[in-house]
């Protein structure tokens, strides 16, 4: 992403995550299995899993609210803004659109807490990890329902009501 460059980073391309998902739609295609996809960061996964599921696919997929309501012009070089899958450029626009329109049927927290040592290293030497559990709704809350983006109802269906019919 363009913080990865202006800053001299490794990025990980979008590639990354949105060519395996191509890969398993087709082999979902061949077998006929449920399919479910985890972290989705990038507006080519949510087009593939949408057009996935108009062609009657048993897929689903969750994204994480860091996804949601933050773009690499708002990282640091701190060991806190360091997830997996990265956040990205302003692919958050197709996230928001795909769980408006159903494509993205849940937000999951991606809750993985490094130490203070680990997460202290900077942005390029920290471990991969957010916490996400204590701040997941009340981010979402504040940035995605009292903006009209979402309602309450629609928030905690994503959360709760979607993964606990699928799993």
């Amino acid at each position: 992403g363009e913080y990865a460059q202006a800053h001299g980073h490794r990025g990980i391309c979008s590639e990354s995550e949105w060519k395996q998902i191509e890969r398993d739609l087709q082999l979902v295609k061949e077998t006929g299995v449920k399919y479910h996809v985890c972290h989705i960061s990038t507006k080519e996964s949510v087009a593939l899993i949408r057009k996935a599921r108009a062609e009657g696919l048993d897929v689903t997929c969750e994204t994480a609210p860091h996804y949601l309501t933050m773009n690499d012009s708002m990282l640091q070089e701190d060991g806190r803004f360091k997830m997996n899958p990265p956040i990205r450029s302003e692919d958050r626009e197709a996230l928001i659109a795909g769980i408006l329109d159903g494509t993205i049927g849940m937000i999951a927290t991606d809750h993985a807490p490094h130490s203070a040592e680990e997460k202290s290293r900077g942005l390029e030497k920290s471990l991969m990890g957010v916490v996400g559990l204590e701040t997941a709704f009340p981010i979402l809350y504040t940035k995605l329902v009292k903006t009209g983006v979402l309602s309450l109802e629609k928030l905690i269906e994503l959360m709760h009501t979607n993964p606990r019919n699928r799993f």
